[in-house]
């Protein structure tokens, strides 16, 4: 079964739909968009960890099913990292409150001249209980402009041999 997606919204208010032509040119990973998310320097802390700029998107998860949520990152344009500072995914439960898994944190400024300065980040999740989940791709408490690319969730597929 494929997870059914509700909802696309905006996490904090260091989001903006539109980035001026002051950000730096970070080019998408494939096709003609990405999403770009952007925090204050002033925003990053180096005591903790609360400031975050990105999106989630709640999506309808089977039981027992395995399910991977990809994206390509880029923090070529990063300038600075506080506290537990980077870039990830994660699966949360429905109100967003709870983080059930995440990714491997990108916490370093990636190269343009290797692949342009993407990554690709991944993290896969099994629900014990059928029902709505939250995705998020998120900058986290590191300041300037970041980009997510390509982003994806699909079913783990588990090859027997």
């Amino acid at each position: 079964m494929t997870a059914v997606s509700e909802q696309s919204t905006q996490v904090n208010t260091g989001f903006r739909n539109h980035i001026s032509e002051v950000s730096p040119a970070i080019k998408p990973h494939t096709g003609n968009y990405l999403l770009k998310t952007y925090l204050k320097a002033e925003k990053v802390s180096t005591t903790a960890c609360v400031n975050y700029a990105g999106m989630h998107q709640r999506v309808y998860l089977q039981k027992g099913v395995s399910y991977t949520f990809s994206a390509w990152a880029n923090t070529a344009a990063i300038t600075r990292y506080g506290k537990d500072g980077g870039m990830l995914l994660q699966f949360r439960n429905d109100s967003g409150g709870q983080i059930l898994a995440a990714s491997e944190l990108l916490n370093y400024q990636t190269s343009r001249d290797i692949n342009d300065g993407w990554t690709r980040l991944e993290v896969s999740y099994t629900p014990s209980s059928s029902g709505w989940y939250r995705v998020y791709a998120i900058q986290r408490n590191a300041s300037a402009f970041g980009a997510f690319d390509d982003m994806q969730l699909e079913e783990t597929k588990i090859r027997c041999i």
